[in-house]
């Protein structure tokens, strides 16, 4: 009987281990597509002995009018944010709210956040986004053009970055 529970513990950690190593490519077959503008203000500053480029992404910067939220929230209490694709087909934040959001259409996706600050009328936000970048996603970006950074959101809430590129 030790030696059953034995080989089905074993079973099970391979299993628990295949799922984690997998869910990383599922994304790409049962992610939700969605594109953001890389913010105009990155400097590109790089670290990791000049292999990674940090960048900041537009949505992390929501204004008060999408803001629905009325109370004061402390630094990283978790929002939620729904964006919408707009005529570019890039998405755009259009609410904020500490309840989970739901979406009404296939061109929204809802994203988890922790609020980080306000000021001036701005509210800063922090999605877990992929901030390091290796260098070598930029081969085909024209730094001086606005660049779209291409996510998939899985449905169980991972978020993996697909590509770069320039808009059209």
């Amino acid at each position: 009987m030790r030696k059953v529970f034995f080989y089905l513990f074993i079973i099970a950690q391979i299993v628990i281990l295949l799922v984690l190593v997998g869910q990383y490519y599922l994304i790409e077959s049962y992610g939700k597509s969605f594109k953001i503008y890389l913010n105009e203000t990155y400097d590109y500053s790089t670290f990791n002995n000049h292999q990674d480029i940090y960048v900041e992404y537009e949505i992390t910067e929501i204004a008060k009018e999408h803001w629905s939220i009325n109370e004061k929230l402390s630094y990283n209490d978790r929002v939620y944010v729904m964006l919408e694709e707009n005529t570019a087909g890039v998405f755009e934040v259009i609410d904020v709210a500490e309840h989970k959001l739901v979406t009404s259409s296939d061109q929204q996706v809802v994203l988890k956040a922790n609020y980080v600050y306000d000021h001036a009328g701005m509210f800063k936000v922090d999605y877990r986004l992929n901030n390091e970048i290796n260098i070598n996603q930029f081969v085909d970006v024209a730094r001086d053009e606005k660049v779209v950074a291409h996510f998939k959101l899985a449905p169980w809430g991972q978020i993996k970055l697909i590509t770069l590129e320039n808009t059209e």
